[in-house]
């Protein structure tokens, strides 16, 4: 037996389709029982006739925009015909700039620098390794007979090769010299013992040893093209390069204050091999291709403890891929021969 709320829904379930109404009627809440049906049912139509509101008439609607509420002008807080960007009337004193006065002892190497770069512009080699690699050396050519039964693989140590393979490195050099390089750089870009320790060569003798052949070996090549060209200047530059460690970012992502090496022992990486760099007297190191302020730091601090002989003079200097760019607007840091 049906009720009479269950038989009105099925008469409105039943009703054909027809389009919306202009104004929809307000929405007719869910009934949860038969008796709250029945109730919501007929309290609809009173809802729909106490609910609708006569429509405003158009009129009163545009009399509301042509008459605003009263605003107060906008008011500037600058008084007129003040500029806040103007300098003071008075400004401070001007403070007195000193010129810069360099603590670095000059050589013969300044002036003759100083007076080529008034003459034109000077040109720095351009990159090894590429070059290196158009001999495809094996294995057998880096370790040679010093490190024949080397316990480590040594292929890909390039700065080893002026030991090993010298003839590889002085025909580079000799490269860059015939193609107007005025500055050649030593073979030492991963020279430091951090950097050697990757191949089980991180001892201060093998360090001493690679650093100061590689700088003999540029200084006998800028030598012999001197010899063979009268009246040409030619200069070395000691080669400071990278490490595989930095001082700024942490190896470890569970402890960011962690380091994988301290500052000391990057002073002492980089002191060292400074000091076999410049043993010949032939250059001050030229540093390149690193990151990271604290270690371009450590490059130009002295050590805080005595040394048997002063730290050798470093300066930080950017390099680019473009290394045959004008270095003009450099001071002069290298010795000549």
């Amino acid at each position: 037996m049906h009720n009479r709320a269950s038989l009105q829904l099925g008469c409105e379930l039943a009703a054909p389709w027809s389009p919306l109404p202009d104004v929809l009627p307000p929405t007719r809440p869910q009934p949860t029982s038969p008796n709250a049906r029945r109730t919501s049912a007929g309290a609809s139509a009173s809802q729909v006739t106490s609910q609708a509101a006569p429509a405003k008439p158009a009129a009163a609607a545009m009399n509301a925009f042509k008459d605003p509420p009263n605003v107060p002008p906008r008011l500037n807080p600058v008084p007129a015909g003040v500029d806040t960007l103007a300098p003071d009337a008075a400004p401070g004193p001007v403070p007195a700039y000193k010129a810069h006065a360099s603590g670095l002892k000059q050589t013969a190497a300044f002036g003759q620098l100083e007076a080529l770069m008034r003459e034109r512009i000077i040109m720095i080699d351009g990159a090894m390794g590429t070059m290196i690699q158009r001999y495809k050396l094996s294995e057998e050519d880096f370790r040679g007979q010093r490190y024949a039964s080397h316990g480590h693989e040594l292929k890909g140590n390039n700065d080893l090769l002026v030991v090993t393979r010298p003839d590889v490195i002085e025909a580079i050099h000799t490269a860059y010299l015939e193609g107007g390089a005025d500055i050649i750089e030593t073979n030492t870009f991963n020279g430091t013992s951090i950097s050697m320790a990757d191949y089980e060569l991180q001892a201060k003798e093998e360090v001493y040893h690679i650093n100061r052949t590689a700088a003999e070996l540029a200084k006998r090549c800028t030598a012999a093209h001197m010899a063979k060209h009268p009246g040409s200047r030619k200069f070395v530059a000691g080669a400071v390069g990278p490490t595989n460690k930095t001082l700024s970012v942490s190896p470890s992502v569970e402890n960011p204050a962690f380091r994988g090496i301290t500052y000391d022992e990057v002073v002492d990486a980089y002191y060292d091999q400074a000091r076999a760099v410049r043993a010949p007297r032939s250059r001050a190191p030229w540093l390149l291709g690193f990151f990271g302020s604290p270690r371009a730091h450590t490059r130009s601090r002295p050590r805080s403890r005595p040394r048997p002989r002063p730290r050798p003079p470093a300066r930080a200097c950017t390099r680019t891929h473009a290394r045959t760019r004008s270095r003009s607007t450099r001071s002069p840091l290298l010795r000549a021969r």
